[in-house]
């Protein structure tokens, strides 16, 4: 009787070894390159874009309650105010980079943008 212990094989296989999924892959022609730096930059923006809405919601819930606990205080409403008027600035400023993102991408004619497309190819 053998344990697996002593039963040879191979740890990592030898071929066939590319990497994490199709990021990981390397290129073999200059087209493919571009696509997966597409594929990480489309995937990158995406993830970015969500956290940013998701900070965008925690601030403004957060201004809400500043100011509903300000009781009267002018200072406190004062900065309740101020936190909301950043945070919808900073909403805009991540509109219009998506904006510049998609137009840089339109004269590049590459799909920056395409985020479920992205995620579907990105596998690992």
């Amino acid at each position: 009787m053998k344990f697996l212990a002593q039963i040879p094989h191979d740890i990592a296989p030898t071929e066939g070894l590319h990497g994490p999924g199709p990021v990981g892959t390397p290129p073999t022609n200059i087209a493919d390159l571009g696509e997966k730096i597409a594929l990480i930059i489309s995937t990158i923006i995406g993830l970015l874009s969500i956290i940013a809405g998701l900070w965008f919601l925690f601030q403004i819930i957060m201004a809400g309650y500043a100011y509903m606990t300000a009781g009267g205080d002018k200072e406190k409403i004062h900065q309740a105010s101020q936190k909301l008027t950043q945070s919808i600035i900073g909403l805009v400023i991540v509109i219009l980079a998506i904006f510049l993102i998609n137009l840089l991408g339109y004269i590049l004619r590459i799909d920056f943008l395409d985020i479920p497309g992205a995620l579907q190819k990105l596998t690992f």
